[in-house]
């Protein structure tokens, strides 16, 4: 997915036009920081990640893009970039932060709390319920 970001103010919401969906990035609360992710995945099994935080303001505080890294699905590839989103935010000791991903799947294991889609991944390892535990 190919996206094109319309600049505005940092007070008003950015719209991204993708696929004819009009998708509006909106500021978390204030003194609150939002953190954005995704993956790409190629049938190869080489996967790209991207992750980037920004305060109330909108101001970008981090971002991170690695690539290529190891997965052996779209799902596992957008769950090392919640992995990585939520261990960035960890070394810049957040504690405020609101999490959004595209991977409605598991965006709704992590509100649950449902750690079987982890727990049958031995390729979290220990991470894995860090991840859920948050």
């Amino acid at each position: 997915m190919i996206s094109l970001p319309v600049w505005q103010p940092s007070s008003q919401a950015s719209e991204i036009r993708s696929h004819g969906l009009n998708v509006f990035w909106q500021a978390p609360e204030q003194e609150s920081y939002k953190v954005n992710t995704d993956a790409s995945f190629l049938t190869s099994g080489n996967a790209g990640l991207g992750v980037i935080i920004r305060n109330f303001k909108g101001d970008v505080v981090a971002v991170f893009v690695f690539g290529p890294a190891l997965s052996t699905s779209p799902i596992q590839a957008e769950a090392l970039a919640i992995l990585k989103g939520m261990e960035i935010v960890g070394e810049l000791g957040l504690s405020k932060v609101v999490l959004e991903s595209d991977c409605e799947c598991l965006i709704k294991v992590l509100c649950k709390g449902d750690a079987s889609l982890f727990l049958n991944s031995g390729y979290f390892g220990k991470n894995k319920s860090e991840l859920v535990d948050l």
